[in-house]
């Protein structure tokens, strides 16, 4: 049996973008919103910067971290909100949403919290800022956490997984997940 030039282009073709597809889903496996049994609907274990919206001034700590596979480090120099992850739309109503990370701070003059922000169909957002105990000074690792509880028919078309920074300071971002209870 003899194949052909063309054949063994499209073959050839098809292998390349098969790998590339293995590939994309290798690495964006760890990012993907998808909820496990636990209610865990996200989970980012900061080990590196990929899918990180807000990736300026945030570098990867391998010294610093709660499970020993790293943290983000930053290096605050002003005020500002640093946008972590989207979830896109998921399906998800009349529940409530839990956003947690493991903070550490180094000498941070002003406060950091977490921010929890849905969007809707309608272009309405709700959000939710972790105000109960900011981040400040010098902190070893601790949990923050911010709730957001959705009505029935209240169905986010994204989910956005922020840390509002005002202060000047280093601090660490570690473990970062979204889960929902109810």
């Amino acid at each position: 049996m003899t194949i052909s030039k063309h054949d063994r282009t499209s073959c050839r073709n098809f292998r390349t973008v098969a790998r590339r597809v293995a590939l994309t889903l290798l690495f964006a496996l760890p990012l993907v919103a998808c909820e496990n049994k636990d209610g865990v609907i996200f989970y980012n274990p900061m080990n590196n910067t990929n899918g990180i919206l807000h990736g300026s001034q945030v570098y990867i700590d391998t010294r610093n971290s709660t499970d020993g596979s790293g943290s983000i480090r930053v290096d605050s120099r002003s005020s500002r909100t640093l946008d972590l992850f989207e979830t896109g739309d998921i399906d998800i109503q009349g529940t409530t949403l839990i956003y947690e990370a493991d903070l550490k701070a180094q000498g941070l003059n002003g406060q950091v919290f977490l921010e929890l922000r849905c969007t809707f169909a309608d272009g309405e957002e709700t959000f939710k800022h972790g105000l109960d105990d900011p981040l400040t000074g010098t902190r070893e690792w601790n949990t923050q956490r911010v709730e957001i509880r959705l009505r029935r028919k209240e169905n986010p078309t994204n989910i956005k997984l922020s840390v509002v920074v005002d202060a000047l300071g280093t601090f660490w971002i570690d473990n970062v997940r979204l889960s929902r209870e109810g």
